[in-house]
């Protein structure tokens, strides 16, 4: 009785979380960035407290990198792209080991591949070229893995999405500007 009482808890508090990072888009959405922040904030606090007491439960890892990732949004708002950067290279590594393990679900890879085309455009605004280069590399091999092995197909903007942040990289490092004309064509 106690271990059901006990992940009936855990469930109501990931829950809360995620209810916080809805509330959170709703007040992002409407310019009320400290209200969204604050709860962002809120969420994060309760959702690591949940990922902490369980563990293994990759659910509740799953709450944590997308409250990161919400946060990164707002982040971005307030001009704070280092921090945004960080919180988003958090997500992808448990997106990234999820998408990968026995615990995937289907949401998994897309969400993925958007984190990684925010990462990606993110450290093109940085300046860090050659990173943003390998990060949208790597997040169009997934896409494409994912189409050709027929596991779950990768909706055609998500891959658009990517030749274009792909082509956008390679523009601003002056480097094939030829590729990079192709990348933006073929999106």
């Amino acid at each position: 009785m106690e271990t059901v009482t006990a992940t009936s808890k855990l469930e109501t508090q990931d829950y809360l979380a995620e209810t916080l990072v809805d509330r959170a888009k709703l007040c992002q959405g409407i310019g009320r960035l400290r209200e969204s922040a604050a709860d962002l904030s809120r969420a994060l606090e309760v959702a690591t407290r949940v990922r902490e007491i369980a563990r293994d439960d990759v659910r509740y890892r799953r709450t944590e990198a997308r409250v990161r990732s919400q946060l990164a949004d707002i982040d971005v708002e307030f001009d704070s792209i280092d921090e945004a950067v960080a919180k988003i290279a958090q997500g992808i590594a448990v997106f990234s080991e999820l998408a990968d393990g026995q615990d995937v679900i289907p949401s998994d890879v897309p969400y993925l591949l958007l984190l990684m085309i925010q990462h990606g455009e993110l450290l093109r605004k940085l300046g860090r070229l050659e990173t943003s280069e390998l990060v949208l590399e790597e997040a169009l091999q997934r896409a494409r893995k994912r189409e050709v092995s027929n596991k779950e197909p990768i909706s055609r903007h998500l891959v658009a999405r990517i030749l274009l942040e792909s082509g956008r990289t390679l523009q601003a490092q002056e480097k094939d500007l030829d590729a990079a004309g192709k990348y933006i064509e073929e999106a």
